[in-house]
């Protein structure tokens, strides 16, 4: 009898633990204040064409994404003649990469940015281009951009 006792208790110990396994949370859904864009374009021809500048954004701007895949932003530039832009789109993640839909009637953007999460509620959205325009002269190099977000 003793034994059949601990048979059942192994058995439903077993049952229980066996449950089914949680998704991972994604860690990347909310608003989130968006803080800085920098942006890096560098010429392997001629380093007179490499730029590299940080662009700072009021308290109000964020992207906010939500958990049926849908993306909200407002991006507002600190500085003497800002740029502003309220939009919204679609996202999707995969692993520690984000891509950023953009649907504009004739042209969809996809955009794909690697996550670098300091904390849960710091990270930068990353990407790089090795074979972008870096100016108007049509001049092809490397194009690379963080975008700094905090909850």
């Amino acid at each position: 009898m003793k034994n059949l006792k601990i048979l059942v208790v192994l058995i439903l110990v077993t049952l229980i633990s066996c449950g089914k396994d949680e998704e991972p949370k994604n860690k990347i859904i909310g608003k989130w204040s968006y803080i800085s864009l920098r942006e890096k374009q560098t010429d392997p021809n001629d380093a007179t064409n490499n730029n590299d500048e940080t662009t700072f954004m009021t308290d109000d701007s964020y992207l906010e994404f939500k958990s049926d895949g849908t993306l909200e932003s407002k991006y507002a530039e600190k500085s003497n003649n800002p740029f502003y832009s309220e939009e919204g789109g679609k996202y999707t993640v995969s692993g520690n990469k984000v891509t950023l839909i953009q649907d504009f009637g004739a042209a969809t953007i996809n955009i794909v940015l690697e996550m670098q999460f300091n904390s849960d509620d710091d990270v930068k959205l990353y990407s790089k281009d090795d074979s972008c325009e870096i100016n108007f002269n049509g001049d092809i190099g490397t194009c690379e951009s963080w975008i700094h977000l905090t909850k």
